[in-house]
C-alpha cells in the first residue's frame, strides 16, 4: 500500500512538473547579421504574466505574437501557448539572451537562456532577398506609403495607407515595423487577416496589390513634419536559385524566399490655424461638428435633482477634444460631470461622441436661467470657424412638500449626501455659563496673550502654505507628473472592464492610453512627439534599467500590433494587463528613486 501512494505521489509530481514546462527556441543558429528569424517562448498548460528578456542587442520586427494550441488523446486535454519575436540581428558576435518568466501552476518560473551567433551577413543577390523602395527600374515587388493630403492644417485628418505592390507569387507577409508618427496623434483602421487584393497599372506594368495597413493622422503642431518609413517581410514562392539537377523528372525546384520591403519617408507640410476670426471659445476641434444640449425637466422643486447633458458629434480630432463647460446658476448645487465617450474607426474616418452629464439640485425655490455654452471648431475643407450653442434653460422651482424653511444652511457630507439645516436660530438656553471665577480679570492673563497672538500665526501660516500651493501648481508639467500615476491606474481600470467583457480591441486602445499617457505626463513630453526611441532615451536618462525599457516597449509593441493585425488578438490579454500594472509600478520606483538620488532634482 505504501508503494502504491508513492507510485501515485511519484506520477502527480511528474505530472506538475511537466504542466510547467517552460522553454526559449531559436528558428536558426547561427545566423547572419540582419537576417530574420523567430525566437520563440513555450509553455505547456495555463500561464499568465508572460515577462520577455532583454532583447536590445537585435532588432525586434514583430511580437510578441501569441498563439496557443489543444490536443485531446484518449480523452486528456494539454494545453500549449506560444510567444514569438521575429528579430534580426545588429552586429556580429555571440549574444546571450536571458530567461523569460511566466506564472504557471501559481507560481513564476523561468526559462532556459540563449547563445545566438552572429556571423558575417553575405550580401544578397541581385534581385532577390532585398525589395525596392518604388517601382523605377521595373521591380517586381515593393512596398508604398502614400497620404490623403501632402498639405493641412494644424489637427486635420490625414490618410495614411501602405500597400504591397506585386507581379510575383506573393505567398504573405509579417512582421510589419510600424514607423513613429512623431507630430501626430495616430488612430489605426482596425486590422483584418482576409486581405483584398485589387489591381492597379504603374508605368505600364499590372501588379497585384494588397492594402495592409490603413491609418488617420492628426498633427499636432505646424511646420514638415516626417513620417518614417515602414518596414515588412514578405515571402515569395519562387524557383529555387539552386543548380537544378538536369536529370530530374519533377521540374524545377520550388522554395520560399524571405523578402524585406522597406518603404520611403513622407513629408507633410502643417500649416497652423488661422487667427483671423477665432472665436474665443476655440479649444482645438477641427473636423465637423455638431453640439446638442437636453434637460430631463425645468419644473421640480427644491432638493430635487436636475440632469443636464452636453453632447459634442462628429468627425475630425474627437478624441482629443472636451464638451464645453456648462455654467449653473450660484444658488444651484452642482457636480463635476461625469463624462462619457463613444469613437469609431471605419474607412471613412474617425468619428464619435463625448457627452459631460451634469448633476443640478436647486436649494431655493424661484425662478433660474442657465445661460448658453459655446464651442467652436475648424472646418478645413471651408477653412473657416464655426462657433455653436447650447440653448437657454429656464428652470421654475417650487417649494418641497414639508420644506418650511424660509432659509437655509447646507452642509454637504459627500457627493452622494446632502442635509439641510431648516433654522439658522437655535433657541437659547438660560442659567448661567462663567468664563472666570468672581473677582478674576481675563485681561493680561496668558490665555488673553495667547488669543490676541494666534490669530496673526495661524494668518502667517495660511500666507506660507498657500504660496507653497501655488508654487507646486504653477509648473503645468509637475502636476501631470505627480497626477501620472493616478490617471494610469484610471484608465488601467477602464480596461480591466474591456478584459472581463472580452473586448479585445478596446482593451489594447485603453491599455496603449495608458503607457503613453503614463509616459506623456511622467516624461513632461507631448504624447503626440512619443516615439519608442524617445521613450528609451528619456527613460534611459532617468537611470531607468533597460530590462524594464524593453519590457515596456515589448508591451508597446504588442498594444500596437494588435490594434491593427486581428491575429494578435488572441493573445493573453490578462498577461498584458498584469504586465502594464508590473511596469507602471516599476518605473514609478525607478523613476522615484533617481529623483531622491539627485540632488539637482530634490532641489526643484
Amino acid at each position: 500500500m505504501k508503494d502504491f501512494i508513492s507510485g501515485i505521489l511519484f506520477f502527480l509530481v511528474a505530472g506538475s512538473v511537466c504542466a510547467q514546462k517552460f522553454t526559449a527556441t531559436a528558428s536558426k543558429n547561427p545566423v547572419a547579421s540582419g537576417e530574420a528569424f523567430q525566437i520563440t517562448f513555450s509553455i505547456d498548460g495555463a500561464e499568465s504574466g508572460f515577462q520577455v528578456p532583454d532583447l536590445s542587442d537585435f532588432n525586434v520586427l514583430s511580437g510578441p505574437n501569441a498563439t496557443q494550441s489543444m490536443q485531446i488523446i484518449n480523452g486528456a486535454m494539454s494545453q500549449s501557448v506560444y510567444y514569438s519575436y521575429s528579430v534580426s540581428a545588429k552586429k556580429e558576435g555571440k549574444f546571450t539572451i536571458g530567461s523569460a518568466s511566466i506564472i504557471s501552476g501559481g507560481k513564476r518560473i523561468e526559462s532556459n537562456s540563449l547563445t545566438i551567433v552572429v556571423t558575417k551577413g553575405a550580401p544578397a543577390a541581385k534581385g532577390q532577398q532585398q525589395g525596392s523602395q518604388g517601382p523605377a527600374g521595373g521591380e517586381n515587388l515593393y512596398v508604398k506609403t502614400s497620404v490623403s493630403k501632402s498639405k493641412v492644417f494644424e489637427g486635420e485628418q490625414v490618410v495614411l495607407i501602405h500597400k504591397i505592390y506585386t507581379r510575383i507569387n506573393l505567398i504573405g507577409f509579417q512582421g510589419a515595423k510600424i514607423p513613429s508618427y512623431t507630430g501626430f496623434w495616430s488612430q489605426d483602421v482596425p486590422g483584418t487577416s482576409n486581405y483584398t487584393i485589387t489591381k492597379e497599372v504603374v508605368n505600364g506594368s499590372q501588379y497585384s496589390v494588397v492594402e495592409f495597413k490603413k491609418t488617420f493622422l492628426f498633427a499636432q503642431r505646424s511646420g514638415t513634419l516626417t513620417i518614417d518609413p515602414i518596414e515588412v517581410d514578405c515571402v515569395v514562392r519562387q524557383q529555387s536559385s539552386r543548380k537544378q539537377d538536369p536529370w530530374s523528372l519533377f521540374g524545377p525546384t520550388i522554395e520560399d524566399v524571405a523578402y524585406k520591403l522597406k518603404g520611403q519617408s513622407i513629408k507633410v507640410e502643417v500649416m497652423p490655424l488661422p487667427e483671423a476670426g477665432k472665436p474665443g471659445s476655440f479649444s482645438g476641434a477641427v473636423g465637423l461638428f455638431t453640439l446638442k444640449a437636453k434637460i430631463n425637466k425645468e419644473k421640480v422643486r427644491t432638493n430635487e435633482a436636475i440632469n443636464l447633458n452636453v453632447t459634442v458629434s462628429g468627425k475630425g480630432n474627437i478624441n482629443l477634444i472636451d464638451p464645453p463647460k456648462i455654467a449653473p446658476p450660484h444658488d444651484m448645487e452642482s457636480y463635476d460631470p461625469k463624462p462619457s465617450e463613444n469613437f469609431s474607426v471605419n474607412a471613412a474616418g474617425v468619428e464619435g461622441m463625448k457627452s459631460n452629464e451634469y448633476v443640478l439640485i436647486p436649494r431655493y425655490r424661484g425662478n433660474y436661467k442657465i445661460e448658453p455654452a459655446e464651442f467652436s471648431y475648424f472646418d478645413p475643407e471651408k477653412k473657416s470657424y464655426f462657433t455653436l450653442r447650447t440653448p437657454e434653460f429656464n428652470i421654475q422651482v417650487d417649494k418641497a412638500d414639508g420644506d418650511t424653511s424660509t432659509s437655509g444652511r447646507m452642509t454637504v457630507t459627500n457627493r452622494n449626501e446632502v442635509s439641510v439645516i431648516g433654522s439658522d436660530i437655535r433657541y437659547i438656553k438660560t442659567g448661567t455659563f462663567p468664563l472666570m471665577k468672581t473677582g478674576e480679570h481675563f485681561f493680561g492673563t496668558p490665555w488673553f496673550y495667547l488669543w490676541l497672538v494666534m490669530p496673526v500665526v495661524f494668518f502667517i501660516l495660511f500666507l506660507l502654505l498657500r504660496k507653497k500651493h501655488l508654487k507646486e501648481n504653477s509648473n503645468i508639467q509637475l502636476v501631470k507628473s505627480r497626477k501620472a500615476t493616478k490617471m494610469a491606474q484610471k484608465r488601467l481600470a477602464n480596461a480591466k472592464t474591456h478584459l472581463q467583457g472580452n473586448n479585445k480591441e478596446s482593451f489594447y486602445e485603453e491599455i496603449f492610453r495608458a503607457l503613453y499617457g503614463y509616459l506623456g505626463d511622467k516624461l513632461s513630453m507631448p504624447v503626440s512627439d512619443l516615439s519608442k526611441e524617445s521613450i528609451a532615451s528619456a527613460l534611459g536618462q532617468r537611470s531607468v534599467s533597460e530590462n524594464t525599457v524593453q519590457q515596456l516597449l515589448a508591451t508597446i509593441s504588442a498594444c500596437e500590433f494588435a490594434r491593427y493585425a486581428s491575429s494578435a488578438s488572441s493573445g493573453d490579454l490578462k498577461g498584458i494587463y498584469e504586465q502594464s500594472i508590473l511596469l507602471i509600478t516599476k518605473l514609478e520606483e525607478e523613476i522615484s528613486k533617481e529623483k531622491k538620488s539627485s540632488p539637482v532634482q530634490a532641489d526643484r
